[in-house]
């Protein structure tokens, strides 16, 4: 776990000599992208303890924008056990969610992430900084695979990239498995963006009732996922595995859908989670997330004042 040192914001610019967006990332290095997941060790595990978080201060949240363009749609509940394709993946929320191209010590990698303001991306932690350093080559493909690469709202670059100084220390600290990225072109105007919930004292009974939609871009297990679909899934809360982490069940998305946000509940406006990680002390149909704090907006509020990008 994290030191009790005090802990900050901390952000890393994109490299000014990282080719210009649309150049690195052609089809071939993205089918060539490797899908992220992290999965708890041994070690962290062994007890296979069940953590409840402690729920203090204020709950709240941020603005949704269902976008411009609005494209009514009937979102199907998912009734199976598991994860399956999104069915309208260009309506709204789901357009504001997509897939995420980067790059970690050169190695190409995949994961999930969703716009929560025009500019701004939440995703993992591990999507932006692991093994000691940060992404690169970072790109936003929204509802991917459903729009041709030469069609408007394809795929948007990134300026920033924002975490907590706690997960840099300890990448171990899955509370803090959360990150965002400023995007400068500002797809969410268009495209719509989510809204941030944080609960709060009052709230533990909100919690235990809670109703997720996880959606993302699995890759394993293949069958039936292949990262080239948009898939979700609708669990409820399950006790984490970690002080300060929660989890969902009915969720078998692995490698690829970390990042992917946790809707408050089906085609939800609002997210108060991201998929983490799993656990192999809790099967293969559970997932974790940090458990969203008023943290997460001081993150937010960070990343959207441009003296720190």
């Amino acid at each position: 776990m994290t030191s009790g040192k005090p802990e900050t914001p901390v952000s890393k610019v994109r490299r000014p000599d990282e080719p210009p967006h649309g150049v690195f990332w052609t089809p071939e290095r993205r089918a060539a992208a490797k899908p992220v997941r992290r999965q708890a060790s041994p070690v962290e595990a062994a007890a296979a303890a069940r953590w409840k978080p402690a729920l203090s201060g204020e709950s709240g949240r941020t603005h949704y924008h269902r976008g411009d363009a609005e494209e009514p749609a009937i979102h199907p509940e998912p009734r199976i056990a598991g994860a399956l394709g999104v069915a309208q993946p260009l309506s709204y929320p789901y357009r504001a969610i997509g897939k995420l191209f980067f790059t970690q010590n050169g190695e190409l990698n995949s994961g999930s992430a969703a716009l929560i303001s025009p500019n701004v991306l939440l995703t993992a932690g591990h999507c932006v900084f692991y093994n000691g350093a940060w992404s690169a080559h970072m790109e936003f493909l929204p509802s991917f695979p459903s729009r041709a690469d030469n069609a408007p709202f394809f795929s948007f670059g990134y300026h920033s990239l924002a975490c907590w100084s706690g997960w840099i220390d300890d990448t171990g600290d899955y509370s803090r498995d959360y990150a965002m990225v400023w995007i400068d072109a500002g797809p969410g105007k268009e495209l719509g963006y989510l809204g941030l919930e944080w609960l709060g004292a009052d709230d533990a009974q909100v919690l235990e009732d809670r109703r997720w939609e996880a959606v993302g871009y699995p890759v394993l297990p293949n069958p039936p996922f292949d990262g080239f679909t948009m898939d979700h899934t609708v669990g409820r809360f399950v006790a984490g595995d970690q002080p300060a982490v929660i989890g969902i069940n009915n969720d078998n998305m692995a490698d690829g859908a970390s990042g992917g946000p946790w809707l408050t509940s089906l085609a939800s406006s609002y997210v108060n989670g991201v998929t983490s990680h799993t656990d192999k002390h809790y099967g293969d149909f559970v997932s974790f997330s940090p458990f969203f704090t008023s943290r997460v907006f001081d993150l937010y509020k960070y990343i959207s004042d441009p003296a720190n990008r």
